[in-house]
């Protein structure tokens, strides 16, 4: 049998265009692997945020004997896009600072008076040497949190104690509402 001209030429371009096919439909799978890898990542970034800022935020809530909100824009020299503060006081008069900044919590703690006896105990040249406190490095700790989040803080007082919320919003798409995705209370008992 005599095969007719250009049937291989057709078979070819058939071939390619089934090769080209498939290489798409691989890539937009790839594609969509590591978009959903990017989403899993990100919201896994911030759920672990949010453990890491409830259980900080208790633990500051507990040992402050005062709390209150700060808006920097109320003052001269900060700009218009400061953030938001809640200032935590402690029994001992220092301040823990939480802000708000559009992406991220920041915390600033006040640096510990002096290294831990278990540190100084190890090395006995060390326990005669002290820091001075103008050396002593503040704590910082950021939480990032997802983009178009939102944090308000809240304040309610009763009696003697007074109740402090931190609420995190995350926004969904730009013409959805605002989702609560936690809302941390803690009681600041104030001293007597």
């Amino acid at each position: 049998m005599k095969r007719r001209r250009g049937i291989s030429l057709i078979e070819m371009v058939v071939f390619i265009t089934i090769a080209a096919t498939v290489m798409s439909s691989v890539l937009l799978c790839f594609n969509s692997l590591f978009r959903v890898q990017r989403q899993a990542v990100d919201a896994m970034t911030f759920n672990n945020s949010l453990i890491r800022l409830a259980a900080q935020w208790r633990e500051d809530a507990r040992l402050a004997v005062s709390a209150q909100i700060v808006d920097p824009d109320d003052k001269a020299t900060e700009t218009k896009s400061a953030p938001t503060q809640l200032l935590f006081t402690t029994r001992t008069g220092q301040t823990i600072k939480y802000a708000w900044n559009g992406h991220a919590v920041t915390r600033v703690a006040p640096p510990l008076a002096s290294r831990s006896s278990a540190e100084s105990d190890d090395s006995p040249e060390s326990s005669d040497q002290s820091v001075p406190p103008d050396h002593l490095v503040p704590h910082f700790e950021s939480y990032e949190l997802a983009s178009r989040s939102q944090v308000i803080w809240k304040l309610a007082t009763a009696d003697n104690h007074t109740i402090v919320s931190c609420q995190v919003l995350k926004a969904g798409a730009p013409d959805e509402a605002p989702q609560e995705r936690l809302r941390i209370d803690a009681v600041v008992v104030s001293d007597p």
